[in-house]
């Protein structure tokens, strides 16, 4: 149990840094279980593909989203009080979850420089490794500050940026371990190590057009997955199965009602 003390401290260092590691949030046996879900879904996906480089996106690495039937554990993780507590935290209100983001990248090559979101999106990403990661072998590297340094309108015009002059941080993580960090931080990992990451966004409501046009774009973006990025063997980025469940928590039936109002289209 945290106390107040503690959550205002963890809301300050996220606020100034634009990113927060917690260590041993999962337990052995979560990793354990996590682990087996990953590599099982993504073999099964993948096969025989796991074993050479891809090219997809910007970062070398295939992506798979884990909210699918039998994917158990990632399916509770995501309402887990331990992340939609925290992400409600560290944004200051009440949060959603961007169901496509949810899922398993299994990396492979070197990520430049990049921020999550081109637009000022409101959110925190959640990731978790499966494999250690120590400075100059996999360690992410982060630009402190940068979530509030670097802005960029919606057309397109960046307010000079240089990235040069921010303070990095090399984030060392192990099994277990959980970072949050802002959409809007930049960050980068020059290794060309394998790294299975799992990893999901929260996304806080809009409190003014801006934001709810940024929001729009960001969710419009997940949307296109389906034809822009096909998955094998016709898995769907958001599964209709996810999105219909009739036994859905309270907490899920809030998610859909959201991205509904912000008009993401839920499959039926």
């Amino acid at each position: 149990m945290t106390t107040s003390n503690q959550q205002e401290s963890s809301r300050a260092v996220f606020e100034r840094d634009g990113f927060l590691l917690m260590k041993d949030v999962l337990s052995r046996a979560e990793v354990t279980e996590l682990e087996t879900e990953i590599d099982r879904e993504l073999a099964a996906a993948f096969g025989e593909q796991l074993l050479h480089t891809p090219k997809l996106r910007a970062i070398d690495g295939h992506y798979l989203p884990l909210l699918r039937p039998g994917c158990v554990f990632s399916r509770r993780l995501v309402e887990d009080p331990r992340l939609v507590g925290t992400a409600q935290l560290l944004m200051g209100d009440h949060v959603f979850l961007d169901p496509v983001s949810a899922g398993a990248v299994s990396f492979y090559g070197e990520a430049s420089w990049h921020r999550d979101a081109d637009l000022d999106v409101p959110g925190i990403k959640f990731v978790s490794y499966l494999d250690i990661l120590r400075p100059g072998a996999g360690a992410l590297h982060l630009a402190r500050g940068s979530h509030r340094a670097s802005r960029v309108t919606l057309d397109g015009r960046s307010d000079g940026f240089d990235l040069e002059a921010q303070e990095k941080v090399v984030v060392g993580m192990r099994p277990g371990d959980i970072l949050a960090f802002d959409l809007r931080t930049w960050h980068a990992n020059p290794h060309s190590v394998r790294r299975r990451q799992w990893t999901a966004v929260y996304l806080r409501m809009p409190r003014d057009e801006p934001e709810r046009q940024a929001i729009t774009a960001w969710l419009a973006e997940g949307e296109s997955y389906e034809t822009v990025e096909p998955l094998p063997d016709g898995i769907r980025w958001l599964d209709p199965e996810w999105v219909n469940d009739p036994g859905a928590s309270a907490t899920k039936l809030e998610w859909l009602s959201d991205l509904a109002r912000l008009g993401r289209t839920l499959p039926r």
